[in-house]
């Protein structure tokens, strides 16, 4: 700062003062009333510091008081080495050859001057401004006229002039191609593209009619009609065509227009997208019971996590003449732990799927790890609830019944007061209601002629054939599994399947035997590109999820086993 002052003196800059005070002591003049300070007459009102402690002194372009001037002069002649080792507390005399040596070469860097005798921090200080104007002159240059206002932010905020040139590259390259929608042009942006080529897939991967109005919208899936039929080739050549990048004819040495292509922005991020919505269509197609049977929680982080379950007997008790309300009083808690780990695969687009020109099998990948992803919940989830470690379904826990018949009339009947009688850790009953019949594929028919038929037929005594309404009729929503009766499953796993065990459920939202953590509550898989570079052309994506399974709470379900 010091070698910035002198240089704008040196330029003629005028500089003022200004100081600042401690007023220790002060007279108040009122209005009306004149003092005169330092020979000057002033009229109140006004205060005057009789008694001040000076804190500091300022140069500054505009001081307090206009009037003042600021003259900045250097010394007259060079400080000699005796002087300026006194100045620095030394005495010569004192000091040993070495230290004088020393000191000596310490003074010349110092007292260095250039031949013109200014110092070289003046010096540097020009080089500086010099490459600044430079650095402008070059951004103005390549801005042009066509991009003032480009050029004043570029000047403005620092850039580069690597920056400048982008920036003007990406304002001059050609306007996207447009399409006739309704007589009117839609451009073909990088949504459309996605669209279209999504339309193309169509219910192939689970992507139906209505599922891409969801996604995209009615009007740009009405424009992406009009280019519908896209291969992977013309979707590349389309999304490449956004940035500028005019790809060409594809040939099968596919090295430079598969480089061209992915070294653009909108190719990579519109097939990125696009392997979104497939992988999300794929996991629509797949069994997800698990995320109506279960609880679903959020960590922060891959560390084991212990939450509780508080129990207390939540009773309003009558309020007393003196408006006392009661304490809660008891209030007791068990304890669960959850513990994430990543599960993952990658995929990508190689030379082979470009010559084949193939948008299915493309599509296909994320669809299939969207499959996946649900399927290793299923997997994790089921390996615990079939292995019942800690008898977690058991007499230990009063949720266990044992039936001499399937899911019928008379088991529900007694599953239910059984259900209803579970008691917290302090012995209090939850008196909550099953809302889920759970079963194996193998009972979903017999559950379902339970549940949805309004009537039944009954044979008396009498052996009159009549129908009865049936009491069961719309009792609980039907959930199944095809992991509860899968043999090869049980068998690859370690753990015990059943065709006739079934279960009733907790809504999970108030209490669930199962809990499914996700990082950051992240319930859907993350698709990433890879942008490691190795010796395979094409461009790959990492995907992978985040979650973990938990036994939760005994006290949520009853199991039934014939």
């Amino acid at each position: 700062k010091a070698v910035g002052f002198f240089a704008a003196a040196d330029a003629g800059m005028k500089w003022q003062a200004s100081i600042g005070a401690r007023v220790l002591e002060k007279e108040t003049i009122a209005a009306g009333q004149s003092v005169t300070v330092n020979g000057r007459t002033f009229r109140g009102p006004l205060f005057v510091a009789r008694r001040a402690e000076l804190v500091e002194v300022s140069v500054a372009p505009f001081g307090a008081d206009p009037s003042t001037s600021v003259v900045a002069k250097a010394s007259g002649g060079k400080m000699n080495f005796e002087d300026w080792l006194k100045a620095k507390g030394f005495d010569g005399a004192t000091l040993s050859n070495e230290q004088t040596e020393f000191m000596r070469a310490a003074f010349d860097a110092e007292q260095r001057r250039t031949t013109d005798g200014e110092p070289a921090e003046v010096i540097e200080a020009r080089r500086m401004a010099a490459a600044e104007f430079d650095r402008q002159a070059q951004i103005a240059r390549v801005c042009g006229s066509a991009h003032a206002d480009l050029c004043a932010t570029a000047i403005r905020e620092n850039w580069t002039l690597d920056r400048a040139r982008l920036e003007v590259l990406q304002r001059s390259r050609p306007s996207a191609p447009s399409v006739q929608v309704r007589g009117r042009a839609v451009a073909v942006n990088a949504e459309l593209i996605q669209a279209a080529a999504a339309a193309t897939l169509g219910g192939q991967f689970g992507m139906s009619d209505s599922f891409l109005v969801a996604q995209y919208g009615a009007e740009t899936m009405t424009a992406a009609a009009a280019i519908r039929g896209l291969g992977l080739r013309d979707t590349i050549q389309a999304a490449a065509r956004i940035d500028g990048v005019e790809l060409g004819a594809f040939s099968m040495g596919a090295g430079d227009w598969m480089r061209a292509a992915f070294s653009t922005i909108s190719v990579p991020d519109i097939l990125s997208n696009l392997a979104n919505k497939s992988l999300l269509a794929g996991r629509t197609m797949t069994e997800g019971t698990w995320e109506r049977i279960c609880s679903i929680s959020s960590n922060v982080n891959f560390k084991k996590h212990t939450r509780l379950r508080l129990n207390a007997r939540m009773k309003y008790e009558r309020v007393n003449a003196q408006g006392e309300l009661k304490d809660v009083g008891k209030v007791g808690s068990e304890k669960y732990e959850t513990q994430l780990d990543t599960y993952g695969l990658t995929f990508g687009i190689n030379r082979q799927l470009l010559i084949d020109d193939d948008m299915g099998a493309f599509a296909q990948l994320p669809n299939a790890l969207g499959i996946g992803s649900v399927e290793a919940i299923n997997e994790e989830l089921y390996k615990q609830w079939l292995a019942n470690s800690g008898s977690f379904f058991g007499s230990g826990n009063a949720n266990l019944l044992t039936s001499t018949a399937l899911v019928d009339f008379s088991s529900l009947d007694a599953a239910e007061p059984i259900f209803k009688k579970l008691k917290d850790s302090l012995g209090n009953r939850l008196r909550i209601n099953p809302a889920i019949l759970f079963v194996p594929t193998a009972l979903e028919a017999t559950a379902r002629n339970i549940l949805f038929s309004q009537f039944i037929n009954q044979v008396p005594a009498s052996n009159a054939a009549g129908p009865m309404s049936n009491p069961a009729f719309n009792r609980y929503r039907l959930e199944s599994s095809t992991y509860l009766d899968d043999e090869d499953f049980a068998e690859a796993n370690g753990v015990t399947e059943s065709a006739t065990a079934w279960y009733l459920l907790a809504d999970p939202n108030i209490t669930a035997c199962y809990d499914v953590a996700f990082l950051n509550g992240q319930r859907l898989p993350t698709i990433q590109r890879n942008d490691s570079v190795g010796p395979v052309l094409g461009i790959s994506w990492n995907c992978y999820h985040d979650f973990g399974i938990a036994q939760n709470d005994p006290k949520a379900g009853v199991k039934v086993t014939a």
